[in-house]
């Protein structure tokens, strides 16, 4: 923890390089143990306000070990950076043989764009699947909503702290994501928006989800770079195929080109997944 009061991921992950250059197993026991030396002094009082603040959102905290902490990213644990700790406001977020899959794409989505990644998540939702995505404006909130349309369930993974209006004026979304689904981050509530911190929790959408569909991105969209952490993490990724020309077609292309999945029709990924509307 950070003396601001701030859960520091960048210590942990910090710690984390010390430990493997150690040769050390890297157990949360281990890390949360390195951590607490660290800042032993100050660790109760920040806590303290950290826990009280988490209470007045509706939020809860939970740790790598717990029940509740998803059992997807329990096996990414240690060399694919899952994190020691989630800051929840929703529903369980345990989701032990519960299909989830990952729809993502760019914030300036083109209108077929939008309406390809709203016909993805509505049908996963109506098969049962949680849709996981990050929030953002244009495609990924369009996929949340989907799945609120659908009535199913759909969990986002902010790149800031619960409690913080980020896009702007997302608020109303927000509260319906968490009233069936999920809101989750590993950072500390009222913790605002950092470049390095949206590129962080991307690991934690690829390593949530079984599948992950990139609908559109540029060539240094967010959505490729969490596709690729997918791919590492050993889940499959799907494309949506487009024009050579466009510019929003540049990331599914190039992971076309790496041997994505091309995602042609909805039904294959249905069939795919095992999942039937």
């Amino acid at each position: 923890m950070a003396p601001d009061g701030q859960f520091d991921v960048r210590r942990q992950q910090r710690v984390l390089a010390q430990l493997l250059e150690q040769g050390r197993d890297c157990t949360p026991a281990e890390v949360v143990a390195a951590l607490q030396r660290e800042h032993a002094p100050a660790a109760p009082p920040i806590v303290h306000r950290g826990q009280q603040r988490l209470t007045a959102l509706g939020g809860r905290f939970i740790v790598i070990g717990d029940d509740e902490y998803p059992m997807p990213l329990r096996t990414a644990w240690p060399q694919l950076g899952a994190p020691l700790w989630l800051f929840v406001r929703g529903t369980s977020v345990e989701l032990t043989d519960i299909p989830v899959v990952a729809v993502i794409g760019t914030r300036t989505p083109t209108l077929d764009g939008l309406r390809t990644a709203g016909m993805v998540a509505g049908a996963l939702a109506r098969a049962g699947a949680v849709v996981v995505s990050g929030m953002a404006r244009g495609i990924d909130q369009r996929a949340h909503r989907a799945a609120l349309d659908a009535g199913g369930r759909t969990i986002a993974v902010l790149g800031t702290g619960l409690g913080v209006n980020y896009p702007r004026g997302s608020t109303d979304l927000h509260a319906a994501v968490a009233a069936s689904g999920a809101l989750l981050t590993e950072l500390p509530p009222g913790a605002g928006a950092r470049p390095w911190q949206f590129l962080a929790r991307n690991r934690i959408i690829s390593a949530l989800a079984r599948a992950t569909v990139v609908v559109e991105g540029g060539p240094t969209s967010g959505a490729l770079q969490t596709a690729r952490l997918a791919a590492g993490q050993g889940r499959d990724v799907w494309a949506v195929p487009g024009s050579i020309n466009a510019t929003n077609s540049s990331a599914p292309l190039a992971l076309l080109r790496d041997g994505a999945i091309p995602l042609t029709s909805v039904a294959d990924l249905l069939d795919a997944l095992d999942l039937h509307t």
